[in-house]
């Protein structure tokens, strides 16, 4: 079973691509915490997989939440692997998701990163069409890669040498993510639509439509999967925004695949 979060694509991609060549279930972590699932069924020899992306050198806090809920004795003596995506840098993501495994007596076996196209549109342009060919390539010949240490159980561990000399500059700029949940700056323009897209796919659950506009009230993910899946890119952020373009991964939500 593959165990993935989600806001515009990346990490769903990968899940696909690792199911298809596994014949592993994926399974939405949203969707868990919104029917309240934390215990699961495994056959035996199992392999046990989590995809999830950096937030500001670290997890979502989505994802810690439902690793804090996990009933430990379901993943004993099963093969348990993590693939962190990220555009940027990673940080120290995987030694962070280690960390918050073992505090819930979960065993990880090893972990990997796949660099996929940016999509916090807060900092970041939105990648030209050539850059996300190019990331996405090189992201699949990896996790084809990841695929076969997986197969073989590979043994690995984290903080490595590298996740260990950032992890102070880590645990600073993780520190911000905490600080920056606000939805204030969230604003529609007057082409919405009131399509409730936003509402029906916020991991938090703070937006509602009302009067046919979408309101956020509370703290979200920063996922931006709101402003980045808008249809008609209605959804800013402050002024910040409106000239930094969108992403949605170009196949991960077509219902055909």
């Amino acid at each position: 079973m593959i165990f993935y979060f989600t806001s515009t694509g990346n990490c769903l991609s990968a899940a696909k691509r690792i199911s298809k060549k596994t014949d592993d279930t994926i399974k939405s972590i949203t969707e868990c915490i919104k029917n309240n699932q934390y215990r699961f069924s495994f056959t035996d020899n199992e392999k046990i997989g989590f995809i999830f992306p950096c937030y500001f050198w670290g997890t979502p806090l989505i994802f810690d939440d439902f690793i804090r809920h996990l009933n430990a004795d379901d993943f004993k003596g099963h093969y348990i692997y993590l693939i962190n995506t990220y555009g940027g840098s990673p940080g120290n993501t995987l030694g962070s998701a280690y960390k918050a495994f073992k505090s819930n007596n979960i065993e990880i076996n090893s972990g990997f990163y796949v660099k996929m196209p940016e999509n916090y549109m807060i900092t970041f342009k939105a990648p030209s069409n050539d850059k996300i060919t190019s990331r996405l390539t090189k992201a699949y010949s990896l996790i084809d890669d990841i695929i076969k240490q997986i197969n073989i159980k590979a043994q690995n561990s984290h903080p490595d040498v590298k996740e260990t000399i950032v992890l102070p500059l880590s645990l600073a700029v993780h520190k911000y993510y905490f600080l920056n949940r606000r939805t204030d700056k969230f604003n529609v323009k007057e082409n919405c639509t009131g399509c409730g897209l936003c509402e029906k796919i916020c991991p938090s659950g703070v937006i509602k439509i009302k009067d046919n506009k979408p309101v956020w009230n509370g703290e979200c993910q920063q996922c931006l999967g709101c402003l980045n899946r808008c249809p008609k890119s209605a959804i800013q952020y402050g002024k910040i925004t409106l000239k930094n373009g969108r992403y949605v991964h170009p196949d991960a939500f077509k219902q055909t695949d």
